[in-house]
Parts: C-alpha cells; sequence; structure tokens
C-alpha cells in the first residue's frame, strides 16, 4: 500500500505538476554540436528553468557510454571506462560510481524520451562543454586534447623520416663511391693478371684490386643492412610509444579506481563502517597510484624522445601514432627452409665467405720468394679460420632464427590463454552489472570488474607489440645486431 501511495505522488508530480513548465519550454532555439557536428534529435531540446535538457541515449552514447533503461524502475545505467552512472527519472539524486550527486533539475520523460541537464552529462564522462548565449548552441568537445596534435604519422612515415634523417646512413652511401674510387685505382695498378706468386709486384696489385672490390661490393652491402637496421629501430621505438600510451592511459584508470576505493573507504570511515587503518590504506594505495602514473608519463616522453630522435624530429613534437599493431599468428611456417633462405640473404654469411676467397687466393698466389710473406702453412691455416666463422656465423643465424620463432609460439600461445580469461572476466562483469541493477553491488565493485577486464586487455596488447617486432625480425634477423 505504501509503494502504490509513493507510485501515485510520483505519476501526479510527473503528470499534474510539471505539465504547466513543459508547455513553457523551447523545444526550437537550442543546438548541440559535439566536435563539430551539429546533432539531430528526435525531441528537441528544451530549457527548464534556465537549464538546457537533452535525450539523455542520443547524447551519453554520443559521449561513448553504454546506456541501459530499466522501465519498471525508471532507472537509467551508463557505463563509461571505469565511471558508472545511475539517475532515476524525477529524482535530482545521481549515483556516480555509488556516491551521490545533486542535480540542478531533475531528468523528466518528454514526448517519450528521458531528457536530462547536458552539462552534467557531458561533464561527468570528461567532455568539455560551452555556451554560445548569441546562437543558442552548445559544444561539446568530447577529447579536446587529442585535437590539439598536429599531425599523424605512419610507420611507413616514420621510416622514410629517419632514412632520410640518419648521417650514419649518409656516411655509409659516401663510401660507397669512395670504394668505386678506389677499385678504379687499384684496377689501373694491375698490369696483368699473375697465374702464380712468382712476380710479387703483380701479386700484389692482384690483392690490391680484390681487396678493393671487396670493398666495394660491402659497401653496397653495407647500405642495404643500414636501411633494414633503421627500418627495425623505427618499429620498434614506434611500437614502444603506442605501448607507453597504452600503459598511461592505464595508469590514468588505475588512479580514478584508487580514488573511487579511497573516498569510498572515507565515507564508509565517517559512518564507522571500517577501521582507520583501512582508510590510510585506502589513501596509501591512491598515492602509490599516482606516483605510477608519474612514472607512466615519464616513459611515454622517454619513448617518444627516442623514436624523434630517430626520426630527425624536435624533441618536443608529440606525433599522433596511425599504425596500430593486430593480432595475427604466424601461421603456416616452414622453419628450415626459412632458416636456409636467411643463411642464404645475411650479409655477415656473405662477408665471411668473401674471406674465404681472400684467404685461398693468399694461398693461391703465395710468394715463396719474398721473406716478408708469412709462411705457407700459416696462409693455410688463415683459410681454415676463414671457413670455420663462415660455419660459426651461420649457426648463430640459425640459433638466433629459432629462437625467435619459438618466442613467437610461446607468445601466441600466451595471447590464447589471456583470450580464455578475458571471456571469463568479461562474463564476470555481466554478472556484477546484474547484481549491480539489482542493488546487491556497488559502483565500486563494477568498476574493479571492469577495471580487470581492461587489465587483462593491456596484457594482450603487450603481447601484440613483442609479436609486432619479433615478426619483423625473424624476417632479417641481422637487423637486431646491424650485421
Amino acid at each position: 500500500m505504501k509503494k502504490l501511495l509513493t507510485s501515485s505522488i510520483i505519476t501526479i508530480m510527473l503528470l499534474g505538476g510539471l505539465t504547466p513548465k513543459i508547455q513553457a519550454l523551447n523545444y526550437t532555439t537550442v543546438s548541440v554540436v559535439i566536435d563539430g557536428v551539429k546533432q539531430e534529435f528526435d525531441q528537441h531540446p528544451v530549457v527548464v528553468n534556465d537549464f538546457t535538457l537533452v535525450p539523455l541515449r542520443t547524447i551519453f552514447e554520443s559521449l561513448g557510454a553504454e546506456v541501459e533503461w530499466n522501465s519498471a524502475s525508471r532507472k537509467v545505467t551508463a557505463t563509461k571506462d571505469l565511471t558508472s552512472i545511475v539517475l532515476i527519472v524525477g529524482s535530482r539524486t545521481v549515483l556516480k560510481n555509488g556516491l551521490p550527486i545533486q542535480l540542478d533539475v531533475h531528468p523528466q520523460i518528454i514526448n517519450g524520451r528521458t531528457m536530462v541537464p547536458l552539462r552534467f552529462v557531458s561533464e561527468v564522462f570528461g567532455a568539455e562543454v560551452k555556451w554560445d548565449s548569441s546562437t543558442r548552441t552548445v559544444s561539446i568537445s568530447l577529447a579536446p586534447k587529442i585535437q590539439e596534435q598536429k599531425s599523424v604519422l605512419s610507420l611507413e612515415q616514420a621510416i622514410t623520416l629517419a632514412i632520410n634523417s640518419s648521417y650514419d646512413l649518409k656516411n655509409v652511401e659516401a663510401d660507397v663511391e669512395r670504394s668505386d674510387k678506389v677499385r678504379e685505382k687499384a684496377a689501373d695498378n694491375l698490369n696483368y693478371t699473375p697465374i702464380d706468386g712468382s712476380d710479387a709486384l703483380a701479386v700484389a696489385a692482384l690483392r690490391g684490386l680484390v681487396q678493393a672490390d671487396l670493398a666495394a661490393q660491402i659497401s653496397v652491402k653495407q647500405v642495404e643492412v643500414r636501411k633494414d637496421t633503421i627500418s627495425y629501430s623505427v618499429k620498434s621505438a614506434y611500437n614502444e610509444v603506442l605501448q607507453r600510451l597504452q600503459e598511461k592511459r592505464m595508469a590514468e584508470l588505475s588512479v580514478e579506481q584508487a580514488r573511487l576505493k579511497r573516498d569510498q573507504t572515507k565515507v564508509k570511515a565517517q559512518h564507522g563502517l571500517v577501521s582507520s587503518f583501512d582508510e590510510t590504506q585506502a589513501n596509501n594505495n591512491y598515492q602509490e597510484a599516482v606516483e605510477k602514473q608519474e612514472l607512466a608519463v615519464k616513459s611515454l616522453d622517454l619513448a617518444y624522445l627516442k623514436l624523434n630522435q630517430l626520426l630527425g624530429i624536435a624533441e618536443s613534437e608529440r606525433l599522433e601514432l596511425s599504425d596500430i599493431p593486430t593480432f595475427d599468428k604466424i601461421g603456416e611456417f616452414d622453419l628450415e627452409s626459412h632458416v636456409r633462405k636467411v643463411k642464404d640473404d645475411s650479409s655477415a654469411v656473405w662477408l665471411a665467405e668473401k674471406q674465404v676467397e681472400l684467404a685461398q687466393m693468399g694461398v693461391n698466389l703465395y710468394t715463396f720468394n719474398d721473406p716478408m710473406n708469412d709462411p705457407y702453412r700459416a696462409k693455410e691455416i688463415d683459410v681454415q679460420k676463414a671457413k670455420n666463422n663462415v660455419t660459426i656465423t651461420k649457426q648463430q643465424l640459425n640459433e638466433a632464427t629459432r629462437s625467435l620463432y619459438n618466442n613467437i609460439k610461446q607468445l601466441e600461445n600466451q595471447y590464447a590463454l589471456l583470450e580464455v580469461n578475458l571471456a571469463k572476466a568479461n562474463e564476470g562483469v555481466k554478472l556484477v552489472q546484474v547484481r549491480y541493477d539489482l542493488g546487491m553491488a556497488t559502483g565500486l565493485e563494477l568498476a574493479e570488474a571492469k577495471f580487470g577486464v581492461q587489465q587483462i586487455e593491456q596484457q594482450m596488447f603487450n603481447i601484440i607489440i613483442q609479436l609486432d617486432n619479433l615478426k619483423a625480425a625473424i624476417e632479417k634477423p641481422w637487423v637486431m645486431s646491424g650485421r
């Protein structure tokens, strides 16, 4: 009976007491613009007691929030990241993450649409709201900081900038021209090609030409290797910025989570529901989260500094990175064939094999009557050592390639486990949401459940970054050492 009486009173208030005000509302002169786009509503914004009311669902969803409506209780629940809002039509009291907030004017239903104060629903989710009285326009900016960024940088653009600004690469390219000139002079010094070591001068001239020719080939190879190395370094630095950006976002969410816990603990402490130790612990956890956020900001700055130095741009520049890696399995992969291909393409193997040719030439053209020469046996030992170096280089590439492959497969398995954990965490959020809707769970419990999901997603993103780097490295393992 009491519930029926209360319901009747509310009905009278909504349908009777507010009717004169609704009839006097202005339905046409208030415009709403979100990030420069004028919004169209099936129910126009209205003005109540100098406060602008707008259709709840349209605005909330425009702000990136999820909206649920319970017609029986006339309750609206909206969530975005760690923020949860609960309001009831006809009540000026709104719960933000379980804590009460008073509205200037209560939500109400007009023409079948729930209307809410614009400034509150915008600012509660971190948007910037401005009012232009001359045009009667409300402007909402969802992410003003992002809009301040001047440029968007793709990975391909970053690599091009780094290659064009690398003085180290310019020196290597200059060595190509230098080596060509040295080779031309060495060719001029060779009058004929000796077939044995009887002519010491001719042998020396031939050896000089071969060495100059090898140096010229090496310089060309070094240009290719250096470009590969720069590309990999840029990818790694680019991905590190993306990773640090995600970590900074998680640190911010962690601060918000700790703040909610601190505020709730403070309220409980005021009512004697928790001890002073619990309150102190909540404050300490909040301070720790703030410190971790500051470290995350510094780590992001260092990552940008590293990337900007590679690109040759100002250290203070903060470009928006557009290429976000996604999870992609390595798929069908013939490891044995790939290892052989890596050995064939490696400049380190190529150089080691050229050293064998040079050492063998020292044996074939050995000058026995030259007292300055090393012993003939020493020349033979040089050949064997050069061959050993070829074997060692191939073994190192073989081990590096297989290690990279095993790391990739291990990370893929870890990602699969996290996918299972993520599905469980999402189910957990749904259960808490149901309990929350029934009044059996607090806003903080719901926020904690959602934060758990975001933590798993962060771990998955870290794996994606590692995989992206490793898959680039396994194609050309020498990029990690520059050889």
